[in-house]
């Protein structure tokens, strides 16, 4: 089963700027989530949506793929995180990338206990 991760990350945070890159012990807080799902023994890729350059950059540099920028219409503060994963399956139709299942990993919530990720997607597939 070809199991991809999502992890939408916007820039533009009016509330504290910069904040899916900033620094969090050490590393930036983005780069948690990605280490996380690349480590999963279950997620074969792990992708990030985001209209920000420095994002992209920072995610790549922790190891995800970041395959375009989001457009600013599916980034405001008003945007849904569904509006996101539907142009995300869309890349992957475009793209002819044949999943069989998304993971939502929501980068500001980067305390998860070692394999949580391996547990969800365990018990999706039972």
């Amino acid at each position: 089963m070809n199991t991809v991760a999502l992890i939408p990350a916007r820039g533009g945070s009016i509330e504290i700027p910069g904040k899916n890159i900033r620094d969090i012990c050490g590393k930036p807080l983005i780069t948690w989530s990605i280490e996380q799902a690349i480590s999963s023994k279950l997620i074969d890729e792990v992708f990030v949506s985001t209209n920000s350059p420095e994002i992209a950059s920072v995610s790549l540099e922790a190891g995800a793929k970041v395959p375009f920028l989001r457009p600013e219409e599916l980034s405001s503060d008003t945007s849904s995180t569904e509006s996101a994963v539907l142009h995300f399956c869309d890349f992957l139709d475009e793209a002819d990338i044949s999943v069989d299942q998304i993971i939502l990993i929501q980068c500001t919530s980067p305390v998860r206990a070692q394999g949580r990720l391996d547990d969800a997607v365990s018990f999706f597939c039972k």
